[in-house]
């Protein structure tokens, strides 16, 4: 495999030369070579090649003063082999392999490639590296862990160029030629009895101060310096090294260390929990904190200066997770660990302060949540952590879909987005949460063909990566509407059933009532109000606790609906839309779905000018923040008073007009209304709630009860439904009626 230098050489001699190759000689050999050539006849046409190194008594003889001005040197550069002349040998992929190194080729095209992988680490070990001066022997080593950046070439003191052919300058740095090679390093590495302490002491000071902690540790801890890798871990991060280098970094960084020595240090112990926290073992973490640090406080009103920072930090963060009713002051106490941590702990306090926010959030306490949010945000700004940046920008975009800025909303996602990839540190859900929000987005805005139509994969993500239990309270506060509106009732109620399965698994049992809320409000969307109604007595015999300001408006509204279209007295429906419209802090969901209620209840007091200012102001509310969802969570209603409202002139409400227009061709497209079932196959509203019970398995008699009907009646309808969908037997009704898109 000399092949491509003795071309060269040759193409600098005459034609006809006879070569001898001397491989490695002593000086007798080599005295021996030279009198056999002076000896030819033909010695003008004769050339010896001689291959050594240009140094010691070799190189004396061949730089004599009789051979002065005929010695030609090939160096190790000219011996190896470019890509594209591997590439002439057919072998895919064999520069790569092997970076042009002869002997590996030939093996690789002779069919040796087992053998010579197998005596390559021994050869590396004993022929190559000891003849490589201190600086190329510390790269080649070195580059195993990473490329070689300029501060650390500059460290080493590399020759600019091509340093050595089994190395190669990329963007990235200086890394190996030929992953068989570096393969054999690793195996060499592992031996390090058998490396000189020269070359781990240089190879020590490399890792130590040069590259990515994450790998320098790796490094030092391979060749058994664990004490100046647990140095490199203190300075990048210690206990928070996960937020500053990745999760999956720290992940390989504390198997590394192994568990003798994480057990002897506390920041790899508190290290261990918050990745143990952010992988969704959560539990774990506090078992493993409860026995280094039993009885950790929870409320930090009687906060002790002997108390561990770190480890109550940790302690509140699971607590934030798993706890399901923490009180306002217990949350607000929190804030006293600051006390605790030093002044410049930016990264720390910005976690101190993100859990707050979290804890907030829990207990429906938006505007202390949103504060905090904001100083979070500055302190990781400070702090430097784009990864954590991207955080706080998600939180503050729900706390801007609580508070309805939707155009706030879809400029911090955008900012998470762009602070995500710009830290390169994403781990397991971070992107699922970013996409949960943006569909939320979506649906808010009515582009539901952008909401997950299967949440069983974000749900997964979230169980085994980060997670908190509002994330899921947001997917259950949309997805199951979405999924209603593509598959019916059943997927809606489906999805919420996974979504409190995933939330109770991740986060622990929770008696949210906001939960219950949601499947009876689900029962509302799909007409079917008796269900509703069972909904509401089973929550009226449930042990009543304490719930935030939100629960209440919303237990209220469900309630005033159900009352309005089941005919209850109107006074009664009077005073209960007035004493919600009293609640504080109504958000701009629940205040545009109050008007539509006050609208309806109008139009059955027969107060026509009144409804309609009532639902004028509702779609105003709408248009304002394009809330296009929460007004399709009323199409039963508004199927009934947009037609009107659309006709009828009203003066300076064209605008208003338009958008009633739009949402009534929404309406129309989307399969499970009733309006559409109605110009599909002419299904009256009295019909599409016997095929709702019909296809749900429901016998004449049951349908009859829960509608308030007779059974021959309920027949009467039945025959109507198959005249219309085109069946003749019950077991059809439901796949004919799918079909059409008019079942809900």
């Amino acid at each position: 495999m000399l092949l491509r230098a003795l071309k060269a050489y040759q193409g600098r001699v005459r034609a006809a030369v006879t070569l001898e190759i001397v491989d490695d000689p002593d000086r007798q050999k080599l005295e021996g070579a030279l009198r056999r050539l002076a000896n030819r006849r033909d010695s003008f046409k004769s050339r010896l090649v001689v291959a050594s190194r240009p140094e010691g008594e070799v190189a004396d003889v061949l730089r004599a003063s009789r051979l002065y001005g005929n010695v030609a040197e090939i160096g190790d550069h000219d011996l190896f082999l470019t890509d594209s002349e591997c590439a002439e040998s057919r072998l895919e992929g064999v520069h790569a392999a092997t970076g042009g190194w002869p002997m590996l080729v030939a093996a690789a095209a002779d069919g040796r490639a087992k053998d010579a992988r197998e005596l390559l680490p021994t050869f590396l070990r004993d022929e190559v590296l000891p003849t490589l001066s201190d600086a190329l022997a510390t790269a080649l080593v070195g580059a195993l862990v990473e490329p070689l950046g300029a501060s650390a070439e500059g460290f080493l003191g590399l020759p600019a160029g091509r340093c050595h052919p089994l190395l190669r300058r990329g963007n990235n740095g200086i890394s190996i030629a030929g992953h068989w090679v570096a393969e054999a390093l690793l195996r060499v590495r592992v031996d390090r009895t058998k490396l000189s302490t020269d070359l781990l002491d240089r190879l020590t000071r490399l890792h130590a101060a040069y590259g990515d902690p994450g790998r320098s540790i790796l490094g030092l801890n391979a060749i058994g310096r664990s004490r100046e890798a647990l140095a490199v871990f203190e300075r990048a991060g210690s206990t928070f090294f996960g937020f500053r280098h990745g999760f999956p970094a720290l992940e390989a960084v504390l198997q590394s260390f192994g568990p003798q020595l994480e057990n002897r240090h506390e920041s790899l112990l508190l290290a261990r929990m918050f990745l143990l926290f952010k992988t969704g073992q959560t539990r774990e973490a506090l078992r493993r904190l409860d026995g280094l640090y039993p009885n950790l406080p929870v409320d930090l009103r009687s906060l002790q200066a002997t108390h561990r920072p770190y480890a109550l930090l940790l302690r509140i963060d699971i607590a934030a997770d798993l706890e399901d009713s923490l009180p306002a002051e217990v949350v607000r106490s929190w804030g006293r660990l600051a006390a605790l941590l030093a002044p410049d702990d930016f990264l720390a306090r910005g976690i101190l302060y993100n859990t707050m926010t979290l804890g907030f959030l829990r207990i429906d306490e938006v505007l202390e949540a949103r504060q905090l949010a904001d100083e979070a945000l500055a302190a990781y700004e400070r702090a430097g952590s784009p990864y954590l940046v991207h955080f706080m920008l998600v939180h503050l975009a729900d706390i801007a879909l609580r508070q309805s800025r939707l155009r706030d909303v879809a400029m911090q996602l955008r900012g998470a987005e762009e602070t995500l990839r710009r830290s390169r540190l994403s781990f397991r859900s971070d992107q699922a949460i970013i996409r949960i929000f943006g569909a939320r987005l979506a649906y808010e805005e009515g582009r539901f063909a952008d909401c997950p139509e299967d949440v069983r994969p974000i749900l997964e993500e979230l169980l085994q990566g980060d997670s908190w239990p509002g994330l899921i309270r947001t997917i259950i506060g949309y997805v199951p509407f979405a999924a209603f509106w593509r598959g019916g009732l059943r997927a809606g109620l489906g999805t919420v059933e996974q979504c409190v399965l995933a939330l109770e698994r991740r986060h622990g049992p929770s008696e949210d009532r906001g939960l219950a809320l949601m499947r009876i409000r689900l029962y509302q969307i799909a007409r079917r109000h008796a269900e509703a109604n069972a909904g509401l007595a089973e929550l009226d015999l449930a042990p009543r606790r304490a719930c935030s300001p939100h629960v209440q408006a919303e237990e209220g509204l469900i309630r005033l609906r159900s009352e309005i279209l089941q005919h209850a007295p109107v006074d009664s429906d009077v005073q209960a839309a007035k004493t919600i419209a009293e609640l504080p802090e109504l958000e701009l969901r629940q205040r545009i779905t109050l008007e539509i209620l006050q609208a309806f209840l109008r139009h059955r007091l027969d107060e026509r000018g009144l409804s309609r200012r009532h639902l004028a102001v509702a779609l105003r509310l709408a248009l304002a923040e394009q809330r296009i969802g929460v007004l399709l969570e009323d199409v039963e209603i508004l199927e009934r008073l947009l037609p009107a409202f659309v006709k009828d002139a009203g003066i300076g409400e064209e605008a208003v007009r338009a958008f009633g227009r739009r949402m009534l061709a929404l309406m129309r497209r989307l399969p499970a209304t009733g309006l559409r079932s109605r110009e599909v196959a002419g299904i009256t509203r009295q019909e599409q709630r016997v095929l709702l019970y019909v296809t749900d398995g429901c016998s004449n008699k049951e349908v009859a009860r829960a509608l308030n009907l007779s059974e021959s009646a309920v027949k009467f309808h039945l025959r109507n439904l198959f005249r219309k969908v085109g069946v003749r037997r019950r077991a059809d009704l439901r796949e004919r009626a799918s079909a059409l898109g008019i079942l809900s």
